[in-house]
């Protein structure tokens, strides 16, 4: 099958690390189910076109201008480089507009293809409304939203609904290339107990709330050597500094910005445990498929969630459910589940090759 992907993503902001990284492990999927792949993106203020070939990637600069909305001309480039032939549009979601519609509708006209549109997140009123940057944006798309469905053959979403504005929809789940993380050679550090948080810093995230935790625990364990790490950036990363600092945190919080590579493995490396997001209720949401937690997975990190996590549903020994953050409940499960099943670690990596392949997940999408 010819697919292209579109996606309004910039590959080099360090901000979208986590999109990049699903976007790549979609792509990366589609081509080893044989299919041909094009994906479309930015590339800082430039719209690219990588074709898949079979010694790798070759990238082309298809528009580099700056004159109009980077939406807008980043949707344009993409139509005037959509080819007949095509059997497939894969679209990240970018909000709907008249200008998106005419976008889809021109599309179909020029090739005949099917359209899927995927949904990262759903229901996602809240969370735009909570900023104003983005409240002219969700005007915009609830006026116009509902005719998605004339020109859209499926809506790729987690949230479980049948329909998304009345598109019939693929459920579907966040997966992970395996291969692309190897899992970590533990190294603990006996000084003291390293908890992650890997994410981009959004108020969603709840990393305030892991704050809190931390200040709670340090009040009945004043000599006890805890630390949590925080790795990433974002809007929410001011704020947390100086909610760390009121709260008397001292050495019990480490921010370290945005990590990859080596920096990142060898933070894993020492973790005890990591946390998933810890406030998706901010976003009027009650389940998810986190890419943060199928991370934790294929790297052998065991983890802790407040929430229903679709890809890590029953008992499972590596995942710690706490409602309440009780830091003290949580280490001690920690160290009754490893006393229980051996290393945690194993179980995790285990899991993941075996259940969250980005294979497995675009089949379903597919129905292949």
């Amino acid at each position: 099958m010819n697919i292209q992907y579109v996606a309004l993503a910039d590959f080099e902001n360090d901000r979208e690390v986590g999109i990049i990284n699903k976007i790549n492990g979609e792509v990366k999927a589609l081509k080893t189910l044989k299919h041909n792949i094009d994906l479309f993106c930015l590339a800082g203020a430039s719209v690219v076109r990588k074709s898949y070939e079979a010694d790798g990637p070759v990238s082309q600069v298809i528009d580099s201008r700056k004159k109009h909305g980077v939406a807008r001309r980043f949707f344009s480039s993409v139509r005037r480089h959509v080819y007949p032939g095509v059997d497939l549009v894969y679209i990240r979601y970018p909000m709907c507009s008249l200008w998106f519609l005419s976008f889809l509708r021109r599309v179909i006209k020029k090739t005949g293809c099917r359209i899927y549109l995927e949904f990262p997140t759903f229901p996602y009123d809240d969370e735009y409304a909570a900023r104003l940057s983005r409240r002219a944006k969700l005007l915009l798309d609830r006026l116009t939203r509902n005719r998605l469905k004339k020109y859209v053959y499926r809506a790729v979403n987690m949230s479980g609904d049948d329909a998304v504005f009345g598109i019939p929809t693929v459920s579907a789940s966040n997966g992970i290339d395996t291969d692309a993380y190897r899992p970590i050679e533990r190294r603990p550090d006996d000084s003291s107990v390293n908890l992650v948080f890997v994410g981009n810093l959004a108020y969603w995230q709840g990393v305030d709330k892991l704050l809190v935790m931390m200040k709670e625990y340090a009040k009945n364990h004043a000599h006890a050597e805890v630390v949590l790490h925080v790795a990433g950036s974002g809007t929410e990363l001011d704020g947390l500094r100086q909610l760390a600092e009121e709260l008397s945190l001292n050495g019990m919080v480490r921010f370290h910005g945005t990590l990859r590579g080596a920096a990142l493995d060898d933070l894993f490396s020492r973790a005890d445990l990591a946390f998933g997001c810890m406030a998706i209720e901010r976003k009027s949401l009650t389940k998810v498929s986190a890419l943060k937690t199928i991370e934790y997975a294929a790297r052998g990190v065991p983890f802790v969630v407040n929430y229903d996590d679709i890809n890590f549903r029953g008992d499972l020994p590596f995942v710690i459910r706490s409602r309440d953050l009780n830091l003290a409940d949580i280490l001690e499960e920690r160290q009754s589940r490893e006393a229980q099943f051996g290393e945690l670690s194993v179980h995790a990596r285990r899991y993941a090759e075996e259940r969250l392949s980005w294979e497995n997940m675009m089949k379903k999408v597919l129905g292949t």
